[in-house]
């Protein structure tokens, strides 16, 4: 049982909570039973599993918990004052996992002939970023593209609003210039949402595949370059008076359109 806050397993995964802690471990945070468990399901290296003491787990989280010990390269207890140290919630939960990051290449992804992904260039809302990934996995996109520079995608914040769907995805991260690079040898669509696009946002589940989504910054939209590289750029008729959607919104509905078919 660990229970002083200047324990040194502690301290290092106290780390994770910034950016150059998760950058130097290659490591990153996840809160509760069941996003852990949902990274243990998809085979991913669980380092760390931090348990409070007295957690009794419920008759539908056993087998959850057993998967999660069984698997974990480390079991630790932990007091309610350490979880409480680790956790970013008002009320902490009684399981947390550290998970080894996992990205995919993107010299090692090509575009399968049915496929559609996301390109979301240069995110900066965590908040944004993690329900766009959620997005993502629930409207049946192949995979995700994030250009850098964006929020980092292993911060809690970022975890916590995916629910679970950072393991369900590849995500590749890279650059404006490496992915303009790349694009052609897959034979893709390019479809940018763009307030300038002349193409209703309806007529997305019919263009050919393989097809990539792109979405610009929350500040700017799309920049110049990923603009002249689409095929077909289109735009969310707003019936109401509201300006505009933000990033996770426009990204859900241009998503929902592109996979409906």
């Amino acid at each position: 049982m660990i229970t002083s806050l200047q324990n040194p397993l502690i301290k290092e995964l106290a780390a994770l909570h910034t950016k150059k802690g998760r950058e130097e471990s290659s490591l990153f945070l996840v809160e509760g039973l069941q996003l852990v468990g949902f990274g243990v399901a998809a085979n991913w290296e669980l380092v760390h599993l931090l348990i409070k003491e007295g957690y009794a787990a419920g008759n539908k989280s056993e087998a959850i918990l057993a998967d999660a010990v069984n698997t974990a390269a480390s079991v630790q207890d932990v007091s309610a004052e350490v979880m409480g140290k680790l956790s970013l919630k008002d009320n902490p939960p009684s399981i947390m996992g550290v998970f080894k990051q996992r990205l995919q290449a993107l010299k090692k992804t090509t575009l399968g002939q049915n496929e559609t992904w996301l390109l979301l260039e240069e995110p900066r809302d965590p908040g944004n970023l993690g329900t766009c990934l959620r997005s993502a996995d629930a409207l049946g996109a192949a995979g995700v593209i994030i250009l850098t520079p964006a929020t980092d995608v292993w911060a809690p914040e970022t975890v916590r609003a995916t629910m679970g769907s950072i393991f369900h995805l590849p995500i590749v991260r890279t650059t404006r210039e490496d992915f303009l690079h790349w694009l052609p040898a897959q034979n893709a669509q390019l479809m940018g949402l763009h307030l300038q696009g002349t193409v209703p946002i309806e007529a997305a589940s019919s263009l050919p595949r393989p097809l990539v989504v792109a979405m610009g910054t929350e500040q700017s939209g799309l920049s110049a370059e990923l603009t002249a590289a689409c095929t077909q750029l289109v735009k969310i008729g707003m019936r109401g008076k509201a300006e505009s959607l933000n990033l996770a919104q426009a990204t859900t509905l241009a998503l929902w359109e592109a996979l409906r078919g």
